[in-house]
């Protein structure tokens, strides 16, 4: 009898899960693709674009786009976009940069059948949109003295820095502090694909001679538990030389030498 009475809870208990599971439905998948120029030396009406990249997302799961590694003649990579670029109209933040982060939320009203297509947009200097900043750093820590967790503090202090100031009229959402990693000469040749560095920090003096790098001009700042650290200025862009001058001041240079 015993046993009679502990089995009707156990069913019941059996039933309620089965419902529940069945009414569980996981979230579909899409599909990103991603396209890149196939004939980068060809005149823009010629551009033939190939699949490089493909992966599925959900809720659940992430992709990290691939490092962009064509280099347009005259034209500056400005990312992975979903729509075509628009002069005046688009912002930096409405393209993917090199391995950035798609996650399902922010492409799933874009899909066509389950698919979503990011294209390589590459667009002439004089049309990048203008408000915006990149600050690059040299991520070998044990050369450079910088770690994530250092620029996360002066990302911060960045924004704080930007909101404080209105002459360069720098959307808060257009600013990003990206990590380089590499020899020189692979931090170089990643900073000339991606074509959007401002100012990039903590390389030697030897970012052009070994990386390639054409700058307008440098400064050294001292990085705690290291020498012979510079900052670079990129181009000559109100907002760049704005931000450039902010960070050769004593506030951010006692910053980065610990003090």
């Amino acid at each position: 009898m015993k046993r009679k009475r502990l089995l009707m809870p156990l069913l019941f208990t059996i039933g309620l899960l089965t419902t529940s599971c069945s009414s569980f439905k996981f979230d579909k998948y899409i599909d990103v693709v991603v396209r890149n120029i196939s004939n980068p030396a060809a005149e823009e009406s010629g551009w033939v674009y190939e699949e490089v990249y493909h992966s599925k997302v959900n809720i659940y799961n992430s992709a990290i786009l691939p490092q962009n590694n064509v280099m347009v003649p005259n034209k500056q990579f400005l990312g992975y976009g979903v729509k075509e670029f628009e002069k005046g109209v688009s912002k930096k933040k409405d393209f993917y940069p090199s391995k950035g982060l798609v996650r399902y939320n922010d492409v799933k009203q874009y899909a066509v059948n389950g698919v979503v297509t990011l294209t390589a947009t590459y667009v002439a200097p004089e049309d990048y949109p203008t408000q915006y900043i990149v600050f690059g750093w040299y991520g070998k820590t044990n050369t450079s003295g910088l770690d994530r967790d250092i620029m996360e503090q002066f990302e911060t202090k960045l924004r704080n820095y930007i909101d404080s100031i209105s002459e360069t009229k720098i959307d808060p959402e257009e600013i990003e502090v990206r990590e380089y990693l590499g020899d020189v000469a692979t931090i170089g040749g990643n900073i000339m694909i991606d074509g959007d560095v401002d100012i990039f920090l903590g390389a030697g003096a030897n970012l052009k001679s070994q990386g390639g790098v054409e700058y307008v001009t440098r400064n050294f700042i001292p990085i705690k538990g290291v020498t012979d650290r510079y900052i670079y200025k990129l181009n000559e862009r109100e907002s760049t030389n704005a931000i450039y001058a902010w960070a050769k001041s004593k506030e951010v240079t006692d910053f980065f030498a610990g003090k």
